[in-house]
């Protein structure tokens, strides 16, 4: 009976416990648009556990390997690299441990389109792995992964389509569009930039631009507070040589005093000044420590092993992106722009169980037992 097609699949010799070897996401992908799987899964209750199961094992693997891998590279940064941060921002200046991190960066973002791509001649595996990425998103937010949240998160808003969005259940695309506007720039990522104040933790890690981007704006500004310091301390030695001269050549005379008192308070609003310039750089030279200290905090957060099934994800990932750079044939993240037919109707059809078998509770709330609460709901 098709009821049992799904769990006859899992217990075949290769399927069994197959979420727990590397990219499990593929083979669960590849399954989920065989017709006779879709109608097991959405009619049986043990089915859909399952199926919640899995794909909530992969997508903690997934958002584990991101998290893990991400802050490995970011307690191998010195905090003279994000002192002098102009590696972070001119790729010929980096240092090798900043090119590591570029280089993971551009790995991580190929993993994800690659896995969503990968499939768009199949609209409902394209889907499934669309959903699911959301929700690896939404497990690096809740872990406070920052740095890998906006990683994802923004690249999903560069391969996303109208198809893609409208296709996903309504818990889901709902989450997606919170946090599309979390992760807007306005106002210097105001948005992101609340959300973590208001949920400090021990786990932050913030995005590694907030912070390197900072210090450069304050470097740049001490640096222009130096350059005005110099040029009032020079000024003020001219005036005091001039002062002197004055004094030496210039006869007892009214204008002499005049002049001599001009150009002493001249002297006095530079020192006033000058005073204020050091205040200036003592609250940058502050604020610069202030970052550091931070960025020094989130860096001592102990790491646990990944396991290895999740390592051994990560190592097919490299090895794959190695490759396609040799080939010089990455995936093109406009690529999936050009297929946009109508949204495959896995969620609010193929996988959806009748009203009866889910016991009258509606579409969405259904979809929300399935998959991974939003860390968002009631914040």
């Amino acid at each position: 009976m098709s009821r049992f097609a799904f769990r006859n699949w899992l217990s075949q010799e290769g399927n069994q416990l197959f979420w727990q070897q590397p990219l499990a996401s593929e083979k669960m992908d590849s399954i989920i648009i065989d017709h006779k799987m879709q109608k097991s899964i959405a009619g049986s209750n043990k089915n859909q556990a399952l199926y919640s199961y899995i794909e909530n094992y992969i997508v903690t693997s997934y958002a584990q390997l991101i998290d893990y891998k991400l802050r490995e590279v970011y307690q191998g940064l010195s905090l003279d690299e994000f002192k002098e941060p102009s590696g972070f921002e001119r790729r010929e200046k980096a240092s090798a441990m900043q090119l590591n991190y570029f280089q993971l960066r551009e790995q991580l973002e190929f993993f994800l389109k690659n896995d969503i791509q990968r499939h768009r001649d199949n609209p409902d595996a394209e889907l499934n792995a669309f959903r699911r990425w959301i929700e690896i998103a939404n497990i690096l937010l809740k872990r406070h992964c920052y740095e890998g949240f906006m990683l994802i998160s923004v690249n999903m808003q560069l391969i996303a389509r109208p198809d893609l969005i409208n296709g996903l259940p309504h818990c889901i695309r709902e989450n997606y569009n919170q946090f599309c506007e979390m992760n807007k720039p306005d106002g210097n990522h105001r948005a992101l930039r609340r959300y973590i104040k208001l949920h400090q933790n021990e786990a932050d890690f913030s995005p590694m631009i907030f912070n390197y981007h900072a210090i450069a704006m304050l470097n740049e500004s001490i640096e222009g507070l130096r350059g005005q310091e110099l040029l009032l301390k020079h000024q003020n030695k001219q005036l005091a040589t001039q002062i002197n001269k004055i004094k030496k050549t210039i006869k007892e005379s009214y204008g002499k005093e005049t002049i001599i008192q001009e150009l002493q308070e001249q002297r006095v609003e530079i020192a006033k000044n000058l005073k204020k310039i050091k205040l200036a750089l003592a609250s940058r030279f502050q604020q610069r420590d202030d970052l550091l200290v931070g960025v020094a905090k989130e860096q001592k957060q102990p790491l646990k092993s990944l396991p290895s099934h999740v390592d051994q994800t990560y190592q097919r990932v490299k090895d794959r992106f190695d490759k396609q750079k040799e080939n010089d044939d990455m995936l093109d993240s406009n690529s999936s722009l050009k297929r946009n037919g109508s949204s495959s109707k896995l969620y609010s059809h193929k996988l959806l169980p009748s009203l009866w078998k889910r016991k009258g509770v509606t579409e969405d709330n259904y979809w929300g037992l399935i998959f991974t609460p939003s860390c968002l709901k009631n914040k």
